[in-house]
């Protein structure tokens, strides 16, 4: 994903495939130019009706005002 375009591409597909996402803060630390989050995805498949639950931890170094680099990890669970 490169810049605002790439981001919004992500945000549009997420949207389709989950219409109904619900997404929590649950940790928020920031320390330097860098803030690191915990957030909780939550919300219905629009294929199949399937539940879902997500987990992310991202973290992202900020230069000038813009985010110039992001670490993450997901963890996806789609429940019956």
């Amino acid at each position: 994903m490169r810049g605002p375009a790439g981001f919004r591409q992500v945000v549009a597909v997420a949207r389709r495939a989950v219409p109904h996402l619900d997404v929590t803060i649950e940790d928020l630390i920031a320390e330097g130019d860098r803030v690191a989050a915990r957030l909780r995805w939550h919300g219905t498949q629009a294929a199949d009706g399937a539940i879902v639950d997500r987990e992310t931890i991202d973290i992202v170094c900020f230069a000038h005002g813009q985010a110039v680099e992001h670490w993450g990890i997901q963890l996806w669970s789609a429940l019956a």
